[in-house]
């Protein structure tokens, strides 16, 4: 529950959350927050956090998804998540050329990695409905994904390769 005396609306940095979540969060008691233009408090447990905001709005995730998603895959989310490791074994820290997955519309996900330390490929089966799209993806954002997902399968929806996708449950 929630009392305050006035509605707003910051950015706080995730350091600062995160500090206020392991200090004070744990304590179970009250938080008192109170916030300027350019700082914000935190009082409770003992602590008290002082943090400047991030300034500007925090970024409206809902108008970074395309509305027009031409691609749907619906995915196993453990055999997805072996392929891509299996694929991207020789990108190093040094090379990170992404990994190039193709959602091909006779239901079969196409992933290739090229580095100079050579070439991976490997494929999976999956339902896949609308167009063909080929897209890069940074290998690690899209396991952090997948392992977060919670699910057995994901869907993942896409609009063109150089738009956003969404991972949602089924």
């Amino acid at each position: 529950p929630i009392q305050a005396k006035k509605d707003i609306s910051v950015v706080v940095p995730a350091k600062t959350a995160s500090e206020v979540s392991r200090l004070i969060g744990g304590a179970g008691g009250s938080v008192q927050v109170d916030a300027s233009n350019r700082f914000i408090v935190f009082s409770g447990g003992g602590y008290t956090i002082i943090s400047r905001l991030v300034e500007g709005e925090f970024l409206n995730w809902r108008t970074a998804l395309p509305k027009d998603m031409r691609t749907k895959a619906v995915v196993d989310v453990s055999t997805f998540e072996k392929s891509i490791e299996r694929c991207s074994v020789i990108i190093t820290e040094r090379v990170k050329n992404p990994l190039r997955i193709t959602f091909e519309e006779e239901g079969k996900i196409k992933i290739r990695c090229q580095t100079a330390l050579g070439k991976v490929s490997d494929s999976l089966e999956a339902e896949i409905t609308g167009e063909k799209v080929e897209i890069g993806f940074n290998y690690r954002y899209l396991l952090d994904a997948l392992r977060n997902s919670g699910c057995d399968q994901v869907v993942m929806e896409m609009g063109s390769s150089l738009s956003p996708i969404k991972i949602v449950p089924p």
